[in-house]
């Protein structure tokens, strides 16, 4: 089985109630959700879910996104540990993303 397709769908969700900390109030955030399809018709789903804190916005996402994909399609999804190791070497600094 081999990852052979990456797709990211940017979705602004609204809030149940208004959120606060200490120098903003949101009522909305985007979410990216992250599809994975096998070549065996495996999906899994993932979100990342940037904001002020982890210095990303939808943009830094999708961009880092785009540059690991060759990396990753094409590999075998089972090998978690590896995948994860591999992104968080090339992507320091996007925790939403890793």
């Amino acid at each position: 089985m081999r990852i052979k397709k990456i797709s990211a769908y940017p979705t602004e969700l609204e809030l149940k109630e208004p959120f606060t900390i200490s120098n903003e109030t949101v009522d909305s955030g985007i979410n990216i959700f992250i599809k994975i399809e096998t070549d065996s018709e495996l999906i899994g789903w993932g979100c990342s879910t940037p904001d002020i804190v982890t210095n990303e916005d939808e943009n830094t996402v999708l961009n880092n996104l785009n540059s690991i994909k060759q990396n990753i399609v094409g590999e075998d999804p089972i090998r978690i540990h590896y995948l994860n190791d591999m992104i968080e070497e090339k992507l320091t600094g996007n925790q939403s993303l890793i």
